[in-house]
């Protein structure tokens, strides 16, 4: 059975809100559309009804869409997709932690990419809030060890590295793996390789638990690894979805292995 999603529309134009309406209808997953015209109404109507997904402008009367994200504050749990016909705007929406960031006139194909990601993302929040219920309940995380006080935090999502006057936005769910690199990580996700000013150390403590140190220079997406090889010489690789392999440690193993045996 699929997930179904609540979607809010937050625009002061009509016009804006009948197209998004029309592209939202043709989703079977999304099962309840509102509509707000304004952003002072659009706060009180995320407080009441929790909307799972929000279309949101940036430049409406009164209060606007970055106005309307301050005033809901930590109250605010939706996906947010910045609807938007200014482009200036685009680095502050992702400081913002939007999903995305559509640009008046958009394409069906772009609203769509920017759908699936908004859903994903609160896919990705609701099977967290189910591991952090079992933790709970077991006293332990799926890897079979004790849950310590700082695992309540709200991993890392995404990542924005700013560079030569670029915005590059990473979702953490698509990294295959992370290499360190002098003071900066590589972030290696499908073709994409690229720098991230973080040590491993700091970048590894916000990270979700799919993710595993396996040598001091590397961590996985545990959700990539399809196999543990043993080389003659003795050294142990991990082996991921499109052929890389990468080295094991002998310390962290064992890690790999309950891992591995999890599944």
């Amino acid at each position: 059975m699929s997930e179904t999603f609540q979607a809010l529309i937050v625009d002061d134009e009509p016009l804006a809100r009948a197209t998004l309406r029309c592209l939202l209808a043709k989703d079977p997953e999304i099962t309840g559309i509102g509509e707000c015209a304004d952003g002072a109404q659009a706060v009180e109507r995320i407080r009441a009804e929790d909307p799972d997904l929000v279309f949101l402008d940036i430049s409406m009367p009164g209060l606007g869409g970055f106005e309307v994200l301050d005033a809901l504050g930590q109250e605010r749990r939706a996906a947010i997709v910045f609807v938007t016909a200014y482009d200036e705007y685009a680095l502050r929406a992702f400081d913002a932690s939007a999903r995305d960031y559509l640009l008046k006139p958009f394409e069906d194909e772009r609203f769509a990419r920017a759908l699936g990601r908004a859903k994903e993302a609160v896919r990705r929040a609701r099977m967290e809030e189910v591991v952090q219920k079992l933790g709970t309940l077991l006293g332990r995380d799926l890897r079979g060890e004790p849950i310590k006080a700082s695992a309540a935090r709200q991993p890392l999502e995404r990542l924005v590295v700013r560079a030569a006057g670029s915005v590059t936005v990473i979702e953490v769910a698509d990294l295959d793996y992370i290499e360190a690199e002098d003071y900066y990580v590589l972030l290696h996700a499908g073709a994409k390789h690229v720098l991230y000013r973080e040590s491993m150390r700091d970048l590894e403590a916000m990270l979700p638990r799919s993710f595993v140190r396996i040598h001091r220079s590397t961590i996985v997406n545990a959700e990539r690894i399809i196999e543990l090889r043993t080389h003659p010489s003795g050294e142990h690789r991990v082996v991921l979805r499109g052929g890389t392999e990468l080295s094991v440690s002998r310390t962290r193993r064992h890690q790999v292995n309950a891992i591995l045996g999890a599944r």
